[in-house]
């Protein structure tokens, strides 16, 4: 293992020109480049004096043309449009791609930006559920009869036909949830609308105001609470049942205290990852009191690894508890940007960790935006937990001639850029 050190010094220039090797830039078009690299004079008689004179300096002297790479797309977090102050305390945003509801309050320059509570949901199957800003209406009903001979809790309009309302109930009766839909939540499943949990679409319901703004767009961005995890599983979807998050008088769920939404989950890195996501408490006689949970642990969304969050509250002077785990995983390959084409080097004399050094130096690539200063020239993986440029210089023989040498970048967890070809000639 070496890093891009001081095995000798090379220095070379960037001169722009209108020849050499191809540089391809994201808009598709190309230009290119080449540098020029030479090895210094290097006290190394012991006299303190440099044992090259000019001229040999001189001879060294060769370009090496440069291959930009395309950059790939940067990760998307397209978050909808920005949502100016309409007079309503809160917006919403509804992301269609990974059925997530999150709620903002007003910044102090007068935009919807400080996330609230992010939601789990369910849109349509198809593009029924329409993209685009509205702006709810008056029309709001605690029971109302659905498209599909169906009931919801808390229809609340947003456009036309379009309404948030809770998964729907086969009568409009508390015990008769739909649970097979119920455990549908986080995908698509309805026929338009915007199903929630009782306690989600309730607290819309009761504080989100009649011209509430409400985004709806697609992007593979979460948004910055995360993503919220099922707040229940019904082990047996034959038969109709009580939505545990509902605190209607005679649930089935009366007498116990319960923490739900908090599951073991895998992120990737650098995915946002907020602990209080989705999770609510409910006490034993079913009041909502999330606000009384506690959380111990925290969780690095930048460095893989297997995290514990505890997660507690009191009902009655009994401590109710739940133990999670999050485990953050990579899975981003590294992105070589730039690289040399073909390299010309006078003056070999068969050092491979000398030629690596050289061609390190030229290389520009990253993982997870940290650029990678770490580098080895045989394919064969060390245990280093820092990404590495792989220099394989196995075809290099220590006689002058071409060889073509292959070159990729490697993280600790075993995800590899794509591999480039670089002629090396040797005089």
């Amino acid at each position: 293992m070496k890093k891009k050190g001081f095995l000798f010094f090379v220095v070379y220039i960037l001169v722009l020109v209108g020849i050499g090797v191809m540089a391809v830039t994201r808009a598709g078009e190309t230009s290119r480049r080449k540098i020029s690299i030479y090895k210094e004079a290097t006290p190394e008689d012991g006299t303190g004096q440099g044992t090259e004179t000019l001229q040999e300096v001189l001879h060294l002297t060769r370009e090496a043309e440069i291959l930009e790479v395309a950059e790939l797309p940067q990760k998307q977090e397209y978050n909808g449009l920005r949502l100016d102050d309409n007079g309503m305390p809160y917006a919403i945003r509804i992301n269609r791609t990974l059925n997530i509801v999150t709620v903002y309050s007003l910044d102090d320059e007068g935009y919807y930006t400080v996330p609230v509570r992010a939601m789990r949901c369910s849109i349509s199957l198809d593009d029924t559920t329409p993209v685009g800003l509205f702006t709810t209406t008056e029309k709001r009903l605690e029971w109302a009869f659905l498209q599909g001979n169906v009931y919801g809790q808390y229809a609340y309009q947003i456009h036309g036909g379009i309404y948030f309302h809770s998964v729907p109930y086969t009568e409009n009766k508390h015990d008769k949830l739909e649970t097979w839909e119920y455990n549908k939540l986080g995908e698509g499943a309805s026929l338009g609308c915007i199903r929630l949990c009782v306690a989600d679409v309730k607290w819309i319901y009761e504080n989100c105001l009649p011209g509430t703004q409400v985004y709806l767009f697609n992007s593979d961005y979460p948004g910055p609470l995360g993503r919220p995890q099922q707040p229940y599983t019904f082990a047996d979807v034959s038969e109709t049942g009580w939505d545990p998050t509902d605190t209607a008088d005679g649930s089935p769920y009366e007498g116990t205290a319960a923490i739900y939404g908090a599951e073991d989950h895998t992120i990737k890195i650098g995915e946002p990852f907020d602990s209080r996501t989705g999770v609510m408490a409910f006490s034993s006689d079913r009041q909502n009191v999330t606000d009384r949970l506690m959380v111990d642990g925290t969780v690095d969304n930048q460095i893989p690894g297997e995290y514990k969050l505890a997660y507690s509250f009191y009902d009655n002077g009994k401590k109710i508890e739940r133990d999670i785990f999050i485990r953050v995983v990579d899975t981003e390959a590294p992105v070589i940007t730039m690289l040399p084409d073909r390299l010309y080097l006078a003056g070999y004399h068969g050092d491979k960790e000398e030629l690596a050094d050289l061609i390190a130096r030229n290389i520009t690539a990253y993982d997870n935006e940290k650029q990678i200063i770490q580098y080895r020239w045989t394919p064969e993986k060390d245990t280093t937990e820092d990404a590495e440029l792989v220099i394989d210089l196995s075809r290099v023989e220590d006689i002058p001639g071409s060889y073509e040498i292959s070159c990729y970048a490697e993280d600790a967890a075993g995800n590899r850029s794509e591999s480039y070809t670089i002629w090396i000639e040797l005089e």
